[in-house]
């Protein structure tokens, strides 16, 4: 049993244990003995969690243009409904295989419009970007452009401009 949650549960400290045996008591009554209890924290407190955003260029500040062969490979990511749907059906009509969907492109390309003016060359697709959670007075003037929530983006970027890009005036 200790095999099995010591393979749940992660720990950060090298060579440390993960959890130790224990007795649980209840009034002087030893209940239950055996039982896993786990040691130190469970996560890295500077973790903050995962969140889906639009796939952009953090420099230029733009958005991600995924060419065809990507757009195929990674139908799920796809942005646009639309061109999701569209991409599908390809696939669909292919039996799933992604070059011969691709190679079909060349004799009978995918439009974007009823009119058949406007082709599918490119798609913005959906990315998992780790969030960390960082003390406001350790964030740098080139720090600030990565920060996904562009309201918080604005406001730090703002106030370090004010204190001249030095970051302890934040």
């Amino acid at each position: 049993m200790e095999e099995a949650v010591s393979s749940i549960f992660v720990s950060f400290k090298a060579g440390k244990k993960v959890a130790t045996i224990s007795k649980r008591k209840a009034t002087g009554k030893n209940l239950e003995k055996g039982v896993l209890v786990p040691r130190g924290a469970l996560s890295e407190q500077s973790v903050y969690g995962k969140i889906k955003t639009l796939a952009k260029d953090f420099k230029k500040n733009e958005l991600i243009k995924f060419p065809l062969k990507y757009l195929f490979e990674n139908s799920d990511l796809i942005f646009k409904k639309n061109i999701k749907h569209l991409v599908k059906n390809r696939l669909y009509a292919h039996g799933f295989d992604v070059k011969k969907a691709i190679a079909s492109l060349k004799k009978d390309p995918i439009y974007l419009d009823d009119k058949k003016q406007i082709k599918l060359e490119w798609a913005t697709c959906w990315t998992e970007e780790v969030v960390i959670k960082y003390p406001i007075t350790s964030i740098t003037s080139k720090d600030a452009v990565y920060i996904v929530d562009e309201k918080i983006k604005e406001k730090v970027i703002e106030r370090l401009s004010q204190n001249g890009n030095k970051e302890r005036g934040i």
